[in-house]
């Protein structure tokens, strides 16, 4: 599964006001730095990553329970 599918499936579950980071309302983000704004995107990435494997490593641990159930 490629990183775009996942992203787009996490997004899938999430609520509706929480499907979309709202920078453009405030002007905090346009008074960030440029460097600061990609430190930002990084690291919101690097949260996104982070859940998603942690929700991959979840998956894969139920899904061993489920064969050990059935052996």
């Amino acid at each position: 599964m490629t990183l775009e599918t996942k992203i787009k499936r996490l997004v899938a579950r999430l609520p509706a006001r929480q499907q979309t980071l709202d920078f453009l309302g405030d002007n905090l983000w346009q008074e960030l730095s440029r460097d600061h704004q990609q430190a930002c995107c990084r690291a919101i990435a690097g949260l996104l990553l982070l859940a998603l494997q942690e929700e991959s490593h979840s998956k894969a641990n139920d899904n061993t329970e489920e064969k050990d159930e059935y052996e």
